[in-house]
């Protein structure tokens, strides 16, 4: 197999372990879990121990009772909802057009690489910036209730960062490899057929 061909399918793999990992992040109501684990803090949903039976087990559900932006306690978590949500939207699209791209790609289809290139771009600005304005939140009074008055802006209180909110950094982390990767993949790529059509 030619480096060019295999870019591409390394290309198309990290694209769509990214856009599955950061959408499963995501959904996930675990961003900060309190210390003594009472309480769960996500993106948009929460999750609280339940003491009334026996075996305590956890009620999980939307802010507000229904999921909304609006429900959402806080401004800085209300954006950074639709900021890192539309990175995944973005990722998963662009994830697809690449799919899309490894049926097409004898025929040097740059427009929908160069495509996939941009929207990839953008889905790593909108993720990036909806894990930083995450934090913002924290010095809200609906988090101050349950983590102490203590909390603020970086700083959790009593509660910490839990396995998603890690999850959803090192995607989006790496997801800053796929607008690179593509780039080789479009200049090979058309070099190769551009060749093959003078000979």
């Amino acid at each position: 197999m030619e480096m060019s061909g295999f870019v591409h399918y390394l290309w198309t793999l990290l694209s769509m372990l990214l856009s599955v990992t950061c959408t499963y992040s995501l959904l996930q109501p675990e961003w900060f879990v309190h210390s003594d684990y009472m309480y769960s803090f996500g993106i948009y949903a929460y999750c609280l121990r339940d003491f009334r039976y026996a075996v305590p087990g956890q009620i999980c559900g939307y802010y507000g009772g229904r999921f909304g932006i609006s429900s959402v306690p806080s401004r800085p978590w209300q954006a950074a909802c639709l900021l890192y949500g539309g990175g995944c939207m973005f990722l998963t699209i662009s994830f697809l057009f690449a799919l899309l791209s490894l049926s097409i790609r004898k025929g040097c289809d740059a427009t929908l690489v160069f495509m996939c290139t941009y929207l990839q771009i953008l889905a790593v600005v909108f993720l990036l910036s909806g894990i930083l304005s995450f934090p913002f939140g924290l010095s809200s009074s609906y988090f101050r209730y349950y983590c102490g008055e203590s909390a603020s802006i970086f700083y959790p209180g009593s509660c910490h960062i839990s396995w998603a909110y890690m999850l959803a950094i090192v995607a989006s982390s790496l997801s800053i490899f796929c607008p690179i990767l593509s780039r080789f993949i479009e200049n090979t790529d058309c070099e190769d057929e551009a060749r093959n059509m003078n000979i």
